[in-house]
C-alpha cells in the first residue's frame, strides 16, 4: 500500500523508525527538496513535538537519537568543507554540538531552514 503523500510517508517513517507516534507531531509544513548524494529526492517535513518526547527505537536502523535545542542552529555557523563527490566539488556542513556532528544533508537542511526563519521577507520556498 503506498501513502497518501510524502507528509504521511514521513511521519510513518518517524514512527517506524523512533517510535514517535505521528499523533504528536503537529505537521508546520513543507520545505525544499533536496538531491541526497545516493540520487535521492528528500522532502523535508517540519513538525513541532511538545515535549516530552518518547522513544522506541529501531535499533537496526537507528542507533540513538540527538535532541538539539533550536536555539543553538540560530546562533551556530556549520563549518564548511568542499568534498570530491563523483568528480564534482560539494560544499559539506557540519555542525559541532557538544562533541556531536551533525552533517551532510541533515546540516545543509538545518541551515537552510533557520536562515529562512531569520529573514524579513514574505516566506517563499514553504509549503503550510
Amino acid at each position: 500500500m503506498q501513502d497518501s503523500s510524502l507528509v504521511v510517508t514521513a511521519l510513518r517513517e518517524t514512527e517506524e523508525e523512533i517510535g514517535l507516534s505521528r499523533d504528536r507531531v503537529t505537521v508546520l509544513g513543507e520545505f525544499h527538496d533536496y538531491w541526497a548524494i545516493t540520487d535521492h529526492v528528500v522532502r523535508t517535513v517540519v513538525g513541532w513535538v511538545l515535549p516530552p518526547a518518547e522513544y522506541r527505537l529501531h535499533e537496526e536502523e537507528v542507533a540513538y537519537v540527538l535532541e538539539v535545542p533550536f536555539d543553538f542552529f540560530i546562533g551556530a555557523e556549520p563549518r564548511v568543507e568542499k568534498r570530491l563527490h563523483r568528480g564534482a566539488w560539494h560544499k559539506v556542513y557540519y555542525f559541532d554540538f557538544n562533541g556531536e556532528n551533525i552533517w551532510g544533508l541533515t546540516a545543509l537542511m538545518i541551515k537552510d531552514f533557520t536562515d529562512f526563519l531569520l529573514l524579513d521577507e514574505d516566506p517563499k520556498g514553504f509549503n503550510y
